[in-house]
């Protein structure tokens, strides 16, 4: 959707910096989404949790 412009690791810094909402988060991409939508098209959001080398586990 974004081409490569956005990277994993921005976004892990964007959500990393404050608390968010469902809300909050909507109003960030809302205009995105909306620009591309169609009356037959789905939007599918996947997050994979893959721990990196040396990563430690979270309690």
């Amino acid at each position: 959707m974004v081409e490569g412009d956005v990277s994993h690791d921005q976004i892990t810094r964007f959500l990393s910096a404050q608390e968010y909402t469902s809300k909050d988060l909507w109003q960030q991409v809302k205009s995105t989404v909306r620009s591309m939508e169609r009356e037959d098209g789905v939007l599918i959001l996947t997050i994979p949790f893959k721990r990196k080398p040396g990563q430690m586990k979270a309690n």
